[in-house]
């Protein structure tokens, strides 16, 4: 697998063209989270399917009330993600991104920026997904001091995992 911030460059276009009408032609959902280091919480999701295209966002800061967000800011906001001067993996076992937050904190004592993005792509007449990515990215603004090695749920490059992918196939 290739670098983290490429593959992260490379979900955000896959989450773009999702976006766009002639996306619905295939059958998908997706789901992306963004976690900021100053815990603002921002959640959006989307799917396609049978002609039709739908997506929702919303953020909630500081343990906050959610505030419902237009679908069309999750690029932009996602985008935001990119001026992290470390882009990683994370291998860990944990799943919410709260969990994941706290999980890195610990592990390298730097308060990260946590990303997750779950995409099922479906082929059309099965009711299974053909394709999934499930990814976690921890963003550092800076690279903590005497950062040589990865804590052991985070990884810098390469990621191979039974949960955590990108573009698994399925075949049935």
């Amino acid at each position: 697998m290739t670098a983290p911030a490429q593959v992260f460059n490379e979900v955000l276009s896959d989450l773009d063209t999702m976006m766009r009408p002639a996306a619905g032609d295939r059958t998908f959902k997706w789901t992306a989270q963004y976690l900021t280091h100053e815990q603002t919480f921002y959640q959006f999701s989307g799917a396609a399917g049978f002609g039709m295209l739908t997506a929702v966002g919303r953020c909630a800061w500081l343990n906050g009330p959610f505030n419902e967000l237009p679908a069309s800011s999750l690029i932009p906001k996602l985008a935001e993600f990119t001026a992290n001067h470390v882009i990683m993996f994370y291998a860990g076992s944990s799943f919410p991104t709260s969990d994941i937050f706290e999980d890195v904190q610990a592990a390298i004592g730097e308060a990260p920026n946590i990303v997750i993005v779950e995409i099922a792509d479906f082929d059309q007449g099965r009711g299974n997904p053909s394709t999934i990515t499930n990814l976690a990215f921890v963003g550092l603004e800076e690279a903590p001091q005497n950062f040589h090695a990865p804590a052991e749920c985070i990884l810098k490059n390469d990621l191979l995992h039974q949960f955590w992918c990108y573009g698994r196939r399925w075949v049935l």
